[in-house]
């Protein structure tokens, strides 16, 4: 068989992953090892080290891949001073992805054409919106059967009994559904380039204005507050680049702004005037709990994250350059609730509730380091290709992870890693008015035939 036809069977099988992988994220607890293990054995087979590497750095990919590799690295040797082996070795499984990208995933992106992208990301969004849709569904049914409003405005209760557990965290499932509405909002304000092939691009279109309209509602019910927040800022963004796009109206889009601000601000003040026990607006009554948050033992969310993140500095500063070893933090936070007489957080086995202070504690500071260089090289890659999107996404997962150690679970382990190295290796985005040079891609591609 000629070479360049085993190329193209190997090309094919790839982009075949890429949107099984794109397709399949509700169901990473279940089938994101299985890929990622399917897709380095493939790397193995086609054995093709020097063309990645060149692909790597004829896109200036190099840095960032390079960071990806040495940060899995770091986990993998990290076993040598944990005490808790098992542990350690456990989380080489939660970060493969850190593996797959850069062998796998980056070298791919480059070489597809544009409604490949385009359905790569439609096979994303697409499932997103059905969980969401379907999870609305269940919060309703729960609150029809208990009479309770808390399952309407936090399903945690109602995604565990039916849905799988990487979804039922609210921050996560918001994470997600702010990813995919970034998506579709970029797609809509490119609708002129994907609409040549009119039958795909009214199906395209329905599908993102329904993902638009309806996902900021679940983002409301999940009552996530860094969800809300963040979701939040996207929407300015985006409500400014839309009434902005071929003219200026500054004076247009300051009204709109403190239109949409004031709104925002009115229904949380009105909702803290009104408490109840049944109906606890977490967003509206965010800052009073905090306010009356017993510190002594701390129960309330953002109270038990202050707590943990003191015991978290405490333990760091004595093991600042090298960490204590990933499968120890578990262990060590734990002692130290204890010693603090924190008997809520004692009772069980919390995480640092902050990725930075986790991988600091885990692998040290030159894991850190690496950590943060990942998500500094991909904002600025996309911001130098225009990708305004992809910016945006990075900011979200950079936000986040200073609440949540998302890595420590399926469904941030695999987005995270997975869509910052598609982001980055995503070609340079057109303008969104005006005339566009032939040759240049856009960041998030059309559906259009090449």
């Amino acid at each position: 068989m000629p070479n360049t036809r085993r190329q193209e069977i190997f090309r094919h099988i790839n982009i075949a992953m890429l949107f099984l992988t794109a397709a399949t994220f509700i169901a990473s607890q279940f089938l994101f090892m299985s890929i990622a293990c399917l897709w380095l054995l493939l790397a193995l087979v086609e054995w093709n080290w020097k063309e990645r590497y060149n692909t790597l750095k004829e896109n200036r990919l190099l840095p960032i891949a390079g960071c990806f590799l040495g940060l899995y690295l770091c986990y993998l040797i990290t076993p040598l001073w944990s005490e808790n082996v098992g542990k350690a070795i456990s989380d080489w499984e939660y970060k493969i992805w850190f593996l797959v990208a850069p062998i796998c995933v980056m070298p791919l992106i480059p070489k597809l054409q544009r409604r490949q992208l385009s359905l790569a990301l439609i096979l994303f969004v697409t499932p997103i919106l059905l969980w969401a849709i379907a999870s609305m569904i269940s919060s309703v049914y729960h609150y029809q059967q208990t009479g309770l409003t808390f399952h309407l405005f936090y399903q945690h209760a109602c995604l565990q009994a039916f849905f799988l557990p990487s979804f039922s965290h609210p921050s996560y499932f918001a994470m997600y559904e702010i990813t995919a509405w970034i998506i579709a909002a970029e797609m809509l304000l490119r609708k002129a380039e994907w609409m040549e092939r009119r039958r795909v691009g009214i199906g395209v279109a329905v599908l993102m204005w329904t993902t638009l309209l309806f996902l900021p509602v679940h983002i409301f019910f999940l009552q996530s507050k860094m969800g809300f927040m963040l979701f939040g800022a996207t929407l300015l963004i985006y409500v400014v680049i839309a009434l902005n796009r071929g003219k200026r109206r500054w004076a247009l889009t300051a009204l709109v702004l403190a239109a949409i601000i004031g709104s925002v601000a009115g229904y949380i003040y009105k909702e803290h005037g009104r408490m109840t026990k049944n109906c606890d607006n977490r967003i509206a009554n965010s800052f009073i709990n905090l306010k009356t948050a017993d510190r002594d033992d701390p129960r309330e969310s953002s109270a038990i994250r202050i707590a943990l993140w003191k015991n978290a500095m405490e333990i760091g500063k004595e093991h600042w350059f090298c960490g204590i070893g990933t499968g120890d933090v578990l262990d060590e936070l734990h002692e130290k609730s204890v010693e603090h007489q924190y008997k809520y957080i004692s009772s069980g086995k919390f995480n640092c509730h902050n990725q930075y202070l986790q991988v600091w504690l885990g692998i040290g500071l030159p894991g850190l380091i690496l950590f943060v260089a990942i998500f500094g090289i991909a904002f600025f890659t996309c911001v130098r290709k225009r990708s305004m999107a992809g910016a945006i996404i990075i900011a979200t997962f950079v936000l986040n992870l200073f609440v949540e150690c998302m890595l420590e679970r399926y469904a941030g382990a695999t987005l995270i890693p997975i869509l910052t190295a598609v982001l980055c290796c995503m070609p340079p985005a057109k303008p969104y008015a005006g005339k566009s040079v032939s040759h240049n891609r856009e960041a998030l591609p059309s559906t259009s035939c090449e």
